[in-house]
This record gives structure tokens, C-alpha cells and sequence, in this order.
């Protein structure tokens, strides 16, 4: 997470939120008025320290008394369900190779997580961007696939974007090296039911995506 007084940005795991701590650390590291999670996955699995970077706003309030995203915009990444299914799927088999990773759960919006638990890409939707908080209307989105353009337009009014080179903007990189055709092509046969599965995320994505893909 990523806050100030003025706006709350929620790293949504796989929505290119490494490319926007990227941005923050490079450019605006030394501006006091913005707080960036501490991200260190080593430290996380020495357990000395909690994993927050990816808390929801409920999360974070829950667990800081403190913080609260009353009065503040909240911006967060979104991307088509289900090229969000395919990379979220292939980053748990990369980072869990032993665990049985099976493709057919693709096709219901599921996908086995590295702790053994099945995920489920509505909840995950329902967890960032729960109905309450998409309908206050402080939310602003950055889709992946705009993602120069919705990041300016989302954190516009809070940071000076003219600082932020172009190159940075173009370098959404994938931190997962492994590609699995077959569940690619699992998934896109399965376009229809995936949506059926995940009801919300499909209501979500119509919001900020005029055509679902097909």
C-alpha cells in the first residue's frame, strides 16, 4: 500500500503494482508526505515482519487503528479476469512447484495458492474493491493495459506525473518467467463460464472496460 492524506493505492497482486512502487521509490522516495509499504518478501518468510503491502483498506484499518481512507481517493490496479487468472495461476506455480497446480479449476475462476488454499478470483475482487467502496465514488482504477495513461490520470492531482520518465511507464514486466499454453488455452475456451463463476469481477469490469473480452 501506498498512502498520503489526499489518496490510498492498494496493491491488488497482479494488477502491475510493481511497476507503480517502482514509480514511488525512483521519483518520490524523499517526498515525506507519502508513505510506501516496506516490501520484503525474504523478511516476510523469515516471519520478521507482516506482509502488508498487499492489505485492503478494511485490512489496513483493522490493523492500524490509526489509518483510516475516510475522505481519501482510493486507487487501484484492474485488469481482464482472465489474463489476471492466467498470470495469477502461473505466479503460484512458479513460486510452488511441488503442489499440484491443476488447470481445470481455471475454468470456475480458482487457482491453487502457494499455502495449499484454493483462491478465488471473486474474493479477491470483493476483498479490494468491495461493493461499499466502488460505489462511493473516491475510486479511481488503472488498467493494465492503460497503464500510462490511467496512472496519470489516477495520480494526477496528487503528484507532479511530469517528473516520471516514459520509459517507466513502459516497463510493466511480468515477474513470473514460466508460460503454460495449455492453461492459456484452457482458459481461453473457457472465456464464458469463468465470468459466469466470478459474477462480481465480471460487474466490476464492465464498469471500467466498455466490450468484455472475448
Amino acid at each position: 500500500m501506498i498512502y498520503s492524506d489526499q489518496f490510498v493505492w492498494l496493491h491488488f497482486p497482479k494488477m502491475a503494482g510493481s511497476a507503480v512502487e517502482r514509480i514511488f521509490r525512483s521519483h518520490f522516495r524523499c517526498d515525506r508526505s507519502i508513505v510506501c509499504d516496506f516490501v520484503s518478501p525474504l523478511m516476510v518468510r523469515l516471519r520478521l515482519v507482516e506482509p502488508v503491502w498487499h492489505d485492503s483498506v478494511a485490512e489496513r484499518e483493522s490493523r492500524r487503528p490509526g489509518f483510516s481512507a475516510a475522505g481519501k481517493t482510493v486507487i487501484c490496479g484492474l485488469r481482464r479476469l482472465p489474463d489476471w487468472l492466467y498470470s495469477r495461476h502461473m505466479f503460484e506455480v512458479q513460486r510452488s512447484p511441488a503442489l499440484p497446480h491443476r488447470i481445470d479449476r481455471l475454468t470456475e475462476g480458482r487457482f491453487l495458492e502457494h499455502t495449499g488454499a484454493i483462491g478465488f478470483a471473486d474474493d479477491y475482487m470483493r476483498k479490494y474493491l468491495p461493493p461499499d467502496l466502488l460505489n462511493s465514488g473516491v475510486v479511481r482504477i488503472i488498467r493494465v493495459d492503460n497503464f500510462r495513461d490511467d496512472f496519470r490520470a489516477a495520480f494526477g492531482e496528487f503528484i507532479d506525473v511530469n517528473r516520471i520518465p516514459e520509459c517507466d511507464f513502459s516497463s510493466v514486466r511480468n515477474k513470473t518467467r514460466l508460460s503454460d499454453p495449455l492453461a492459456r488455452q484452457t482458459i481461453n475456451s473457457h472465456v464464458r463460464r469463468i465470468y459466469e463463476s466470478c459474477p462480481y469481477w465480471a460487474e466490476v469490469e464492465a464498469n471500467f472496460y466498455p466490450t468484455r473480452q472475448a
